[in-house]
């Protein structure tokens, strides 16, 4: 990889902060959020653990990304992707950028990018974290931005894996086509004590999915006698795939993000702004690559834009009071589309619109040409074949939050917040646009002039045909904020208090949150037997048996004491109760899903793919405990080690629905799954001289419980006739029993001289211990659910598996 660097005033201090111990003595004041400057002259301990990463630290690490630095830490799993903090589902870890929320509810996740060089602070809260910082029950990441200093000062960093063409080797790796280009800017303003900083980065893939692939070529394919073509038909060309690398695979992203500051005595004011703009192909990635080899520029592509801007207003009131206010503003807009017609979806599929670009991919007005069979039905689409789908969705929302901190007396400080969090989240996506546009013309003449009896009814008519789910859009797409598809405008509604009472020696912290949830989820109180209403096609249930689930409150407390038995160990205890909702994208549902779900004559006892009704639904649900002891060597380094232990309840999991009979009428999501986490966290940082550090970091944690995701228990949903399942706690998909980082850092200043000063020299080694899986009975027959899976039907389908062990029982 090549790295290019010009850089004034930057810090070469190398200490990595990884110590639980460091972490304690030196943690900055948190409230609610905001990160103050850490006072030398009183040290606040905190009972529950803390990891810092700093940004003269971060620049050193051999990788980079938020998402690649948290598994580094101890206590926190990441399994295809997903991240996992203590024995956490995916998706319960609260997000913050400075002072603000940055979590987006509709994923759970964050909702801003964050460029690396940007980064000053990384802290992450895990376990039986203080009040001040919600209630979710994974974590908190708060990451703090760099901010000018007194000069000028700039950085720029370019970096690539192209000494080779895509494709190629290069020392024995596989060039992906790699660019990644950020520039940094900083300083003081002429004007009111302002100071801004200003980060941009343009990353691009050429391959966004690197994987091993051997490379192979097919010459002279012609279809065979299994499709709608003659055998013996000429395809389109070569099908040719080099050496781990998947072309047309490109991600393209850019990012802005900066800050300012002005001080206006007795008021600071800091504004905060972020930018982001992702597009890539949808249908590029492997193995759809190879069903579309032949029609990669038709292909759907993918678009996400994100803005986020907040401003924070901090004031001193004398020497013991302190207040802040601020207020944030988000917005993500994405979507995937045709890149020829864009938002006018119903053009993908009309034959007369395509031919006017040069498209011939039409067996009739609204039909496309089938796909090309060979070799046994292995599936290649027309190179002209339309796209037949579209979607969109978009969550904009606004954050307002207040925070009082008063020091009672010498020894007890008391701090009450409060915010208020509302979204609305909007969804669109049509499935099949042919059908929709057959269904308002079925002579195929281009005039849609089918009739209606009335516009409700031909609003469930098209949205049948087409596979139509929407909410926050009508079912043509257009914005719509009233009646039962209206946006879903879900809040939160958060009062905290925390008293602080510490010295010398102890240090308690006693509070809790009081919190409002709001889904905004549909219900219908009558689900066994809803009121219908006819149309001349369709019996669907009446709109007036459809409410508003009810707001959740909850009051959940938080306690952690530190105790400092010399100068150098100190022990530390917490407690708290933790929820959260899931992310939205699980619960929403249109008006029309959910009813088709329910009523009588249609519903089904079982369920194995597709959404699941979510009206029952409430916020998960956890404990936590956790101990701790550090010991500090000075400035030789230190060692800490936690035990923790948190339970989980209120996890949903699918479950059947029974009416009064006790006859099974559907499957819905359910607040019925448990489970327990144990584990122990050691920490060790090292300095044998100022040149040199190393720190190791290392996890023993079980995890198990019910369900490991809100969509588990497919298999005993299903349409099979199985035994009741007894209730037991299972390995967690991602149960790692083992996991470990170690770090070893050797740095040169001034004193070495000019050819080693600022030389920096780093290397990581990370360990975990396999993924959990099942055992079945060794398979009888290739089990093909298609030609492109041969072998692996009961991994697709484990309907048909008949397995030799409990759950999740053997590890890679």
């Amino acid at each position: 990889m090549c790295r290019s660097k010009w850089e004034r005033g930057f810090n070469r201090t190398l200490i990595l902060r990884l110590l639980a111990l460091c972490i304690l003595l030196n943690l900055p004041i948190m409230a609610f959020g905001q990160i103050e400057s850490p006072d030398s002259s009183r040290r606040d301990l905190y009972g529950w653990t803390v990891q810092t990463l700093k940004h003269s630290s971060l620049r050193k690490l051999p990788i980079r990304g938020v998402e690649n630095y948290l598994p580094l830490l101890t206590g926190i799993v990441e399994v295809n992707g997903n991240l996992h903090f203590r024995g956490s589902r995916a998706g319960e870890v609260s997000y913050f950028l400075d002072s603000f929320s940055i979590t987006n509810p509709f994923f759970n996740s964050s909702g801003i990018p964050i460029i690396p060089e940007a980064i000053d602070e990384l802290q992450v809260h895990t376990g039986a974290y203080g009040p001040l910082f919600g209630s979710t029950n994974g974590g908190v990441v708060v990451t703090q931005l760099r901010t000018g200093g007194d000069s000028i000062s700039a950085s720029f960093d370019y970096q690539t894996d192209e000494f080779a063409k895509p494709g190629r080797e290069f020392l024995r790796t596989t060039a992906q086509g790699y660019r990644n280009i950020v520039g940094t800017i900083g300083g003081p303003l002429p004007l009111l004590g302002m100071k801004f900083f200003v980060a941009g980065q343009h990353s691009f893939m050429r391959n966004r999915q690197p994987m091993f692939l051997e490379p192979f070529r097919y010459d002279g394919l012609i279809t065979d006698q299994y499709g709608n073509y003659p055998a013996g038909i000429p395809l389109p060309g070569t099908v040719k795939f080099k050496r781990n690398y998947i072309d047309q695979n490109w991600l393209s992203s850019t990012i802005v993000q900066g800050n300012t500051t002005v001080d206006l005595e007795p008021v600071r004011l800091k504004f905060t702004g972020s930018y982001s703009f992702e597009e890539s192909p949808e249908e590029s990635n492997w193995p759809v690559r190879m069903r579309n080899y032949y029609r990669q520029k038709r292909g759907l592509m993918n678009e996400a834009t994100t803005k986020f801007g907040g401003v924070q207003a901090s004031m001193k009131l004398g020497d013991r009071t302190e207040v802040r206010a601020s207020l944030s503003l988000y917005n993500r807009f994405a979507r995937q589309f045709d890149p020829d017609f864009g938002d006018e979806w119903k053009l993908y599929a009309d034959s007369a619109a395509s031919k006017r670009l040069g498209y011939d991919g039409f067996r009739w007005r609204y039909w496309a040409r089938p796909p090309y069979t060979t070799i046994f039905q292995f599936i290649f689409s027309h190179p002209d074949a339309p796209n037949n789908s579209y979607s969109k969705n978009e969550q904009s929302g606004f954050v307002a939050s207040f925070n009082a901190k008063h020091q009672l007396l010498p020894f007890w400080t008391v701090t009450v917040a409060g915010t208020y969090e509302r979204w609305t989240i909007r969804s669109y996506r049509i499935t099949n646009i042919s059908n929709y546009l057959q269904n308002l013309d079925s002579n195929r003449d281009g005039i849609p002039d089918r009739t209606f009896a009335n516009e409700n009814d031909r609003r469930i008519s098209l949205s049948a045909s087409g596979g139509i789910t929407n909410y926050g859009y009508d079912y043509l797409g257009n914005e719509l904020n009233d009646g039962l598809d209206a946006a879903r405008r879900p809040s939160f509604t958060s009062l905290v208090l925390n008293n602080e009472i510490a010295d010398d020696q102890v240090n308690f912290n006693i509070g809790g949150v009081y919190k409002v949830f709001s889904s905004d989820n549909h219900t219908v109180p009558n689900y066994v037997d809803p009121s219908l209403v006819h149309y001349p096609y369709y019996w669907t249930v009446d709109e007036k048996e459809f409410t508003r689930q009810e707001s959740v409150r909850l009051f959940l407390p938080r306690l952690s004491a530190t105790y400092r038995l010399s100068q150098t160990t100190t022990v530390s205890v917490a407690y708290g109760a933790f929820a959260q909702y899931t992310a939205f994208q699980n619960l929403y549902l249109s008006q029309l899903t959910t009813e088709s779900r329910i009523r009588p004559y249609f519903r089904v006892p079982y369920w194995f793919w597709g959404p699941l009704v979510s009206m029952f639904a409430q916020p998960e649900r956890s404990t936590v405990y956790e101990f701790g002891i550090s010991k500090s060597f000075g400035e030789r380094g230190g060692v800490s080690l936690r035990f923790f232990a948190k339970s989980l309840k209120n996890q949903l999991e699918p479950g059947r629905i029974y009416n009064d009979r006790g006859d099974a009428i559907f499957v819905a999501l359910q607040n019925k799954g448990q489970g327990e986490i144990k584990g122990v966290e050691l920490s060790a940082q090292l300095n044998p001289s100022k040149t040199f550090s190393i720190a190791a970091f290392y996890t023993f944690m079980r995890a198990r419980g019910t369900t490991s995701h809100p969509f588990a228990l497919r298999r005993e949903m299903s349409d099979m006739i199985l035994p009741p399942v007894p209730f037991q706690l299972f390995p967690l998909d991602y149960d790692q029993m083992h996991r470990g980082t170690f770090l070893a850092s050797l740095s040169f200043d001034e004193q070495y001289g000019m050819v080693l000063e600022g030389l920096n020299i780093t290397g990581l080694v990370s360990f975990n211990s396999g993924h959990r899986y099942t055992r079945f009975k060794e398979i009888q027959n290739f089990g093909s659910a298609t030609p492109w899976n041969i072998g692996v039907r009961q991994l697709i389908d484990p309907r048909g598996a008949e397995f030799i062990e409990p759950t999740n029982n053997s590890t890679t």
